[in-house]
């Protein structure tokens, strides 16, 4: 049983004891929505603790408490005069295991944990207050179309260090396809789409601009859609152009003059001009408020900062830049498939900027292209979220009814030895056989740009292994991104390793497995013949081992990669209740450590016990 579908779940639960809830964990701003399915409507979650209007989002900040590991979140600590912990999320990815002293010890990443406890607290707290905490819940995450495989992988370990871990989560989808649907969802006229169109939506946030091309299959109330283009994203949101705006009062001698809360200060200020800006030519100056007086520079006037309408442009500009060449490769990718594209949808914080759509529309005037802004164009994602996942709770069919394969995927193998063929360094020996092999060899099984249907893909790839004694076998899971991959693993090749899959059978006795002789038939070993199904979703990958025609991935263990570095380690189960995680593993350990019966009935209750 697939664990975070769920589907047999719900036999058991009635629909109307289920709560969705969606959370788009954001750089710099935080949204929850939720919803039972039968509700017509979504409903966001608005009021936050030190913040008397309602607001679709909290902001993603920390303030530790001197000397203590307590700490304040959100609108508190926003607010909070000094020690504000921001942008910890952009961590992800870097593989940073370094402390901060002033932050009660804590790494990048246990920021994000003890943030995302704080928003699961107030989600109970909420919840309660409207009478729905008996209701059993279940959480979906998004993730920037930015992130590698080991990065989603990496998100998922912090989140199950969390208390979102007492409950079935899932990393469900990329932040541009959840704003995908959210904006199918959000037409408000017959003429918002047209059957055979291509549409693409770009959601700029405030780390990443993220970028995905669809074509409508059936519009109305209940869409569907072909996703066309390789979703794609650039770190460009919009703290690049708040960075530009530090460059430019450092380069001046102005920025030393400001302490850390001072500078904040002034960055915030700076932010509610930036989301005004229009280019509007009778306005040659923008003014950005000091926090104090005294403050001397060649752009302080009267207590501001005087900032042209020029500077500002530079500020937008490599933002810019890269944003429109990302929708300009998937206008190509649609024109490639036949497929002419009316509108442009904005979604994200940036995304609700009039200068970016300014500069979208004139870029693509010719084209006859639309650039619209829907409702809630920075909530898009979390409402797009968790409009998928009642539609998952309720068995319905996705909207996205086909996605594209994002990169190539492959296995390190080896291929019997042609010195015409292969690279002199990757020769080797087998110690079993006695042939001469090719090793780091790439068999590629999952290309680029397929089409993948029903929500996932299933790649099965064949494995053997020859031994004398059982051990633990390793292959090397690889992802390329090129549009055409190369045939080996070596350096300044564009070909990364993103996993290990490491198969322990050494509990097994020999008889299970097939004898084998060797060509002259002087030396006797072992055959092991297994199954590897690697799952492509729609922001991840999963993984599970058949072995003599039943499921048995127990006996694999998945060890995640970033740039050759291990991030994470264990057997790939599901997200699921701890309780029921515990039976499993015990049962697991349980049958490893005895004997007392035959393979096959291990076989059979072993293959029961995960599909319980």
């Amino acid at each position: 049983m697939n664990m975070n579908n769920g589907h047999s779940d719900l036999h058991a639960t009635r629909m109307s004891e289920i709560l969705a809830v969606a959370i788009d964990f954001g750089t710099t701003r935080t949204g929850v929505a939720y919803m039972r399915p039968g509700d017509p409507m979504p409903t966001q979650l608005g009021r936050w603790p030190g913040c008397e209007n309602f607001m679709h989002k909290v902001p993603t900040v920390l303030r530790y408490m001197s000397g203590s590991r307590d700490y304040e979140w959100g609108f508190v600590a926003d607010k909070a005069g000094f020690g504000r912990s921001i942008l910890f999320k952009t961590s992800l990815g870097s593989g940073e295991a370094h402390t901060y002293p002033d932050m009660a010890g804590k790494t990048a990443h246990g920021m994000i944990s003890d943030f995302l406890n704080a928003v699961y607290d107030h989600i109970r707290k909420r919840l309660e207050e409207e009478s729905l905490d008996k209701l059993k819940m279940e959480f979906s995450f998004t993730v920037p179309a930015t992130y590698s495989d080991p990065v989603v992988e990496e998100f998922r370990n912090i989140i199950l260090k969390t208390s979102f871990h007492q409950h079935r989560f899932n990393v469900t989808l990329t932040e541009p396809e959840a704003a995908a649907i959210h904006t199918l969802y959000s037409q408000r006229s017959e003429e918002d789409f047209v059957k055979g169109e291509g549409i693409i939506v770009c959601d700029a946030g405030g780390g990443t601009v993220d970028v995905s091309s669809y074509q409508i299959l059936q519009p109305g109330q209940a869409p569907r859609v072909k996703q066309m283009g390789i979703i794609s994203g650039a770190p460009c949101g919009s703290i690049y152009i708040d960075k530009a705006f530090d460059d430019v009062l450092l380069e001046r001698g102005i920025l030393q003059q400001l302490s850390n809360d001072e500078r904040y200060k002034l960055r915030q200020q700076f932010i509610l001009r930036k989301e005004s800006f229009t280019n509007d030519e009778s306005r040659p100056h923008f003014h950005v408020e000091l926090p104090r007086d005294g403050i001397q520079g060649d752009l302080i006037v009267a207590g501001f900062v005087q900032i042209s309408r020029e500077m500002m442009i530079e500020f937008f500009e490599p933002s810019i830049s890269r944003t429109l060449t990302l929708l300009r490769e998937h206008l190509k990718q649609c024109r490639a498939e036949k497929v002419k594209v009316g509108k442009i949808f904005l979604a994200g914080g940036l995304g609700s900027s009039q200068y970016l759509k300014q500069r979208i529309e004139d870029a693509f005037r010719s084209d006859s292209i639309r650039v619209i802004q829907p409702t809630d164009t920075a909530s898009a994602t979390v409402l797009g979220c968790i409009r998928d996942q009642v539609r998952d709770l309720q068995g319905h069919t996705t909207t996205v009814e086909s996605r594209r394969c994002p990169a190539h995927y492959g296995i390190l193998v080896s291929h019997a030895f042609d010195s015409n063929i292969h690279d002199p360094a990757d020769f080797h020996k087998d110690e079993h056989t006695g042939k001469a092999v090719a090793r780091n060899q790439v068999e590629w099984f999952a290309r680029k740009g397929v089409e993948i249907t029903n929500g996932s893909l299933t790649i099965p790839r064949q494995l053997r292994r020859t031994f004398k004694k059982c051990g633990v076998w390793e292959d090397i899971l690889v992802r390329c991104d090129s549009d055409e991959p190369p045939g080996r693993l070596g350096p300044a090749i564009d070909v990364k390793i993103i996993c290990r899959l490491k198969t322990d059978m050494r509990k097994l006795p020999n008889s299970v497995f097939d004898r084998r002789k060797r060509y002259l038939g002087l030396k006797r070993f072992y055959e092991a013949s297994y199954l590897v199904n690697m799952i492509i979703r729609p922001a991840d990958l999963k993984f599970e081992m058949w072995f003599k025609n039943t499921r048995q991935s127990q006996f694999l263990d998945i060890s995640w990669e970033l740039d050759g570095v291990p991030i994470s380690g264990g057997a790939q189960e599901d997200q699921v209740p701890q309780p029921f995680r515990s039976r499993v593993h015990s049962f697991r350990d349980r049958w490893l450590n005895s004997r007392q019966f035959p393979v096959e009935q291990a076989f059979a209750e072993s293959s029961l016990s995960h599909e319980t």
